[in-house]
């Protein structure tokens, strides 16, 4: 027990390090902005496409005008589970010794901790997958010595699946490919009891039907098209699965074509490591991994064709299975100093990969876009973004101190003006004899907005308006737009 304790600790500890120094960036935004409903509203009501379980925890541990830390303190304790939880699973599939080296894989993994300090549903999601595998593994091994599953295990596996498909609705593919895993598993070995296949099915099931009373919202809210999201083709969509096994971070620190060398060598090595335990030592779990390292990205790439969704967020927990790998390869070395000599060059890998994240990764500068806001932004002044999404971001930051924003959309053809976070957004009309804001800051993400301001400023405030600053950060851009004192047309 005090080895995972251990694990968990200092994950825990890596997890906290600069934890808010990294600004949010919109994803994140839009978790601070679902967790401030109620769990009544999120149940009944078209708020967000995603089940209500993970923005209940963050509302837990943060609250509107709490910083960074708050936000993502959720996921960092979640990452620390996790490793705990893989020095389990280690134990399950080999021992003592493999639970050691894939706790220590776990707790270095770029992957691992870069969604444990990012406010989004898939470290969650992890947590609830790591339970199911642990129980398919305990179930698997004891299906040639007894006539039924483990109680235990079956209640194991019920938790994780209510994790699972209360956290997000990715969360089918990962049940389906466990499933379709575990069955297999149990086929290649005939003389399995019955038992060992319908209740593993009725507690998944069961553990589904919890989610239904939330489906209908959640279709309402899923109605939205994202237009901008483009399916990736085979290559990419390889190359970010090779993104799991936790080299991806050395780019920052010794180029692309290193990293990717060191990827390649990874992936070797993880599935060398399985398809070992296969020929050599347990063919049933061999297999479960086997499979469950190809299948949720295959299933989730497939599907993409028809619902386009981001690849690397969504197969982010194959990255245990990764990690499994590599620590089974470890594993199966005889040799007592050429098995700490891998472990000690993974180790470097892994940890140099992570710290690569640590020290060199950006996010959206909202951040610091908000202090610059907070230097110039005078009474009478508004601030104008192309997305409304962007409302979010500055809203975390600025929180009580939010000027009046206009929303302008131009696919929509809609202006539309909110003047404090407790209004709502109201269609924008410049009424005869009111003089339009004397300073306008443009807001936009990758440093352009459609169209040309200066003619959608002056078709809607009737004015006419000259840039007076400009200030870029990582992916967001701030123009401010001073109003023409010679000429008032309105």
């Amino acid at each position: 027990m005090l080895s995972p304790m251990l694990f968990g600790l200092f994950a825990l500890l890596l997890r906290l390090y600069n934890l808010d120094e990294k600004s949010i960036w919109m994803d994140e935004a839009f978790t601070s902005y679902h967790s401030t409903f109620s769990a009544y509203e999120l149940w009944t009501q078209s708020i967000t496409t995603k089940p209500p379980l993970y923005y209940l925890l963050t509302s837990l541990f943060w609250s509107p005008g709490d910083g960074a830390f708050a936000l993502r303190l959720p996921d960092a304790i979640l990452g620390s589970i996790s490793v705990m939880l893989s020095w389990y699973l280690g134990r399950a599939i080999a021992g003592d010794r493999a639970a050691f080296v894939l706790a220590l894989f776990v707790l270095l993994s770029d992957v691992n901790l870069f969604y444990s300090q990012e406010a989004r549903h898939y470290i969650l999601l992890s947590v609830g997958w790591l339970l199911l595998l642990l129980s398919l593994v305990q179930m698997v091994k004891s299906s040639d010595n007894k006539d039924k599953p483990c109680r235990s295990h079956l209640v194991l596996m019920a938790v994780g699946a209510i994790i699972m498909v209360h956290s997000h609705p990715i969360a089918m593919h990962y049940l389906v490919a466990s499933g379709i895993a575990y069955f297999s598993a149990l086929f290649i070995r005939p003389g399995c009891n019955r038992r060992f296949f319908y209740q593993p099915v009725i507690v998944v099931l069961l553990a589904g039907v919890s989610v239904l009373p939330w489906l209908p919202v959640g279709f309402e809210s899923a109605s939205t098209n994202f237009n901008w999201l483009k399916q990736p083709g085979a290559g990419k969509a390889l190359f970010e699965y090779m993104m799991l096994f936790g080299s991806s971070s050395l780019a920052f620190l010794a180029g692309k074509k290193f990293a990717f060398v060191v990827s390649l060598f990874l992936v070797a090595l993880s599935v060398t490591g399985i398809l070992y335990w296969l020929v050599r030592r347990d063919r049933r779990t061999a297999l479960l991994l086997i499979l469950l390292m190809l299948l949720p990205p295959l299933l989730i790439w497939l599907t993409g064709f028809f619902e386009p969704m981001y690849m690397l967020r969504t197969i982010m927990p194959s990255h245990l299975i990764a990690m499994t790998g590599l620590a089974l390869a470890m594993t199966v070395i005889k040799a007592g100093w050429l098995r700490i000599a891998g472990v000690a060059v993974l180790t470097v890998v892994l940890g140099g990969s992570s710290y690569g994240y640590l020290s060199h990764y950006k996010k959206e500068a909202w951040a610091e876009l908000s202090v610059q806001l907070k230097q110039t932004v005078s009474a009478g002044a508004a601030v104008l973004v192309c997305e409304e999404y962007l409302y979010h971001p500055l809203y975390f930051y600025l929180h009580e101190e939010m000027p009046a924003v206009i929303d302008l959309n131009h696919r929509k053809r809609r202006v539309r003006i909110r003047q404090t976070p407790a209004d709502q957004w109201q269609p924008l009309y410049l009424q005869p004899g009111n003089r339009p804001p004397g300073v306008i800051h443009v807001i936009g993400r990758y440093g352009r907005c459609a169209g040309r301001m200066e003619q959608d400023l002056f078709a809607i405030m009737g004015n006419e308006y000259k840039v007076i600053d400009h200030w870029q950060g990582y992916k967001i851009s701030m123009a401010t737009y001073e109003i023409n004192a010679n000429i008032y047309t309105r």
